[in-house]
């Protein structure tokens, strides 16, 4: 049969166990819904700026460290405590967070505490009896009832319901503002363009030009609405193109000795980006001529290295 004391400590544990598991549902709770906000308000940021890859990288590493910290914080500890892997609260200290749910036994409860540890080690039969009393008068109350999870629940789940909700509510009726940011977001480092009523077509090709030579950009706007004024901007520089007909454009580059950057826009909407490759002219490094002659010449065939000009007599191949 258990004694008196170890009664009063099984039940002091069992009000720790259940207080950390009350923080960790709030805990859940509150970091789920500082989660779901976050969603929320950085989809609508980024649907309506829609960030280079630079913002929508701090947005996404944002997302991801806030997610550690609520984990580490605020349901690992309490559960690594909770498992008494890690320090938890003292005896003394559950004593006093009990006495404030019941005043009544506030302080005889942390005066019994007390007494424990001046009766440890001690053979002092009044003492214990007196602390065998106290326990007794104690037994009554429940400590791990000074903890309510239901209430918890209801207090911190509106902080998860509300933005839950408001998410739920725009994938019903407008899915696009949260889906589309939210794949920009997850593919950070992938370049977007804002959606744009027309489309810029590149008719040149810009992986063969020769260094030195000159070379024409030519685009076509396909679309229900296209711009009568459109921009090439090389390497950031921006460039009006002229105006071949209603929907082509042009824009004529000379001397060309190096790469450059290449998009198109209206001012208002922009293409992706291109590079323009430039590559060495092609020069004769050296050749080599395999000579067959014909039976008539009674020569052996031979191969000659980088000769210049040479004669061969007919039917040689």
């Amino acid at each position: 049969m258990q004694s008196a004391p170890d009664i009063l400590k099984q039940k002091l544990d069992e009000y720790i166990r259940k207080y950390y598991l009350n923080r960790m549902l709030q805990g859940l709770l509150l970091g789920a819904g500082v989660l779901l906000g976050y969603i929320l308000l950085v989809s609508f940021i980024e649907y309506f700026g829609h960030f280079g890859t630079v913002v929508r990288g701090l947005m996404f590493f944002f997302f991801i460290g806030s997610a550690l910290f609520i984990l580490v914080r605020f349901i690992m500890l309490p559960l690594l405590k909770r498992w008494e892997i890690s320090p938890a609260i003292s005896h003394q200290e559950a004593a006093r967070m009990i006495g404030r749910h019941f005043p009544e036994i506030s302080d005889k409860l942390l005066n019994t505490l007390q007494l424990q540890e001046q009766a440890a080690g001690a053979d002092n039969a009044l003492l214990l009896a007196s602390i065998g009393q106290r326990i007794d008068k104690l037994s009554p109350f429940r400590f791990s009832s000074a903890i309510d999870l239901r209430a918890s629940a209801k207090r911190y789940g509106r902080y998860t319901m509300v933005p839950l909700a408001l998410i739920l509510i725009v994938l019903i009726f407008q899915s696009n503002i949260i889906t589309r940011p939210a794949a920009r977001i997850l593919s950070y480092n992938k370049q977007y363009v804002k959606e744009a009523p027309f489309e810029f077509v590149l008719k040149s090709n810009l992986q063969n030009v020769l260094r030195n030579s000159d070379f024409q950009i030519e685009i076509e706007v396909s679309g229900k609405e296209v711009p009568t004024v459109v921009y090439v901007l090389v390497d950031g520089h921006r460039i009006k193109m002229e105006n071949k007909s209603k929907n082509r454009f042009s824009h004529p580059m000379y001397n060309l000795t190096s790469d450059h950057s290449i998009r198109f826009t209206d001012g208002e909407y922009e293409s992706l980006t291109y590079q323009l490759k430039v590559l060495p002219n092609p020069t004769l490094t050296g050749f080599k001529v395999r000579l067959q002659y014909p039976p008539y010449t009674g020569k052996a065939n031979e191969v000659l290295n980088n000769i210049g000009d040479f004669t061969v007599p007919e039917g040689t191949r």
